[in-house]
């Protein structure tokens, strides 16, 4: 080769910066780095507090006892028997589940809570999935994925040793599994799941409500592609399937775990007996019909429509620096507080509404996903609260993702322009940055 070849050859490039940080354009990638990343900031400092807080005061003493380790001085069951779940009020898998993981880890704030961290990063996988599985995008999904990695609520519950994360894991996982037309999977998902706490069987009324809805829209020509011969006689099979195993799975799984670790002869007394005890938790003082009363320190009482303006939060652990002598020097070093993040709750009920008009409109299952498990849900609590039954703000923990949904889909369609969407985007990021509950880097 001459020097006139070799000057006019072309020379290698470096990859351009842009080039090198494509891969970062793949959701898939980005879903992977905000399971990591959420999970992290769940899991850091888990050993903050390193006493009970909120609920685990009743779970864990639970699972102490299953896992037969001595009772702590907060132990209201320290006379019941060793070996049993005392906390009858529930089904005891997920008590279950943080008791293996304490005779593993040891009786620690990291074995009582490690469950509840693999169940929250296992949510925010299925939320994604659940999205992509109803037919939403890659991007819409990782927004409906990320809005439940952000929420301050799920947060805080994908932490805390209690038995809500669990639920909302095998309901979501359960769902997906109806969607994808696996019924009797799908039925005994949703039945193994309810032996973790019974509001599990709610995605019964979920996947029926997302049918009716389907069926409205086949009989307005929405859905010509699915105006079958026999149509609703298939959907009716695949209820009547999924409902048939849940209700038989609970029996049987339940009807087990009694034999393992409680007191009771068969699974129907003891669902009675859950039964009759919500029945008794009322709303029997005056005090608490004006909403005043609080269960002890824990949380305030309140009805389902105030928890759509975030009323009802509660300190689940709040500690601050000492004073150094001069007033105003005390520094909050931690502030996990039950308490849905602003952005995604002041925009809940416009995103539903949002999602019931495109129901109506046209076939559109990301929106009826959406209504269909905000709706179900929320009417079977308030028809229970209005029975004078007590509630609590965490109990929204199992509607979000429906709001987590209809949210994505509002904020990712074409009509939207994309700063509204970019400016959404950055109100989450810094509602995580404002709420994260340690608000210090050391001397926690």
């Amino acid at each position: 080769m001459t020097v006139a070849e070799v000057a006019d050859a072309p020379i290698a490039q470096r990859p351009s910066r842009r080039l090198r940080w494509r891969f970062l354009r793949n959701p898939l990638v980005l879903l992977v780095l905000l399971v990591v990343v959420s999970t992290g900031a769940r899991g850091a400092w888990l050993s903050v507090p390193k006493t009970l807080a909120g609920d685990e005061v009743f779970y864990v003493n639970a699972a102490r006892h299953i896992a037969s380790f001595p009772s702590g001085a907060d132990d209201s069951y320290a006379l019941e028997p060793a070996a049993l779940d005392p906390n009858f009020e529930h089904p005891p898998l997920a008590k279950m589940i943080i008791a293996g993981s304490m005779r593993l880890l040891g009786n620690n704030p990291v074995g009582w809570r490690l469950p509840s961290v693999v169940f929250g990063a296992l949510a925010v996988a299925l939320m994604y999935w659940l999205a992509r599985t109803v037919g939403a995008g890659q991007w819409e999904s990782l927004g409906a994925a990320g809005l439940m990695a952000a929420d301050n609520m799920t947060m805080a519950y994908g932490r805390f040793a209690t038995l809500d994360i669990f639920v909302v894991v095998f309901v979501m996982l359960g769902v997906g599994l109806y969607l994808r037309k696996h019924p009797w999977w799908a039925g005994v998902v949703l039945g193994v799941g309810a032996c973790t706490k019974l509001i599990g069987l709610s995605a019964l009324g979920v996947l029926g409500v997302m049918e009716l809805l389907r069926r409205a829209q086949r009989r307005r020509g929405l859905r010509p592609d699915l105006r079958v011969p026999g149509a609703d006689r298939l959907v009716v099979g695949r209820l009547a399937a999924c409902a048939l195993a849940s209700v038989l799975t609970y029996l049987v799984v339940l009807g087990a775990l009694d034999q393992a670790v409680t007191g009771f002869n068969d699974p129907v007394t003891h669902t009675r007996q859950m039964l009759n005890y919500a029945e008794r938790t009322t709303f029997q003082l005056e005090a608490q019909s004006r909403g005043t009363w609080t269960q002890g320190t824990l949380a305030p009482v309140t009805r389902p429509w105030e928890w759509l303006l975030n009323r009802g939060s509660f300190g689940l652990y709040h500690k601050e620096a000492a004073p150094a002598g001069q007033p105003g020097s005390e520094r909050q070093l931690v502030k996990y507080e039950a308490r849905i993040t602003p952005a995604i709750i002041w925009l809940a009920l416009p995103a539903l509404l949002l999602a019931a008009v495109r129901a109506w409109a046209r076939a559109d299952d990301v929106s009826n996903l959406a209504l269909a498990w905000f709706s179900a849900i929320f009417v079977l609590l308030v028809a229970v609260v209005l029975r004078d039954r007590v509630s609590y703000l965490y109990y929204v923990v199992i509607l979000l993702p429906g709001i987590y949904l209809a949210l994505a889909r509002a904020f990712t369609r074409r009509h939207v322009p994309r700063l509204v969407s970019l400016a959404y985007i950055a109100a989450i990021v810094a509602s995580v940055v404002a709420m994260y509950p340690f608000r210090t880097w050391g001397g926690i």
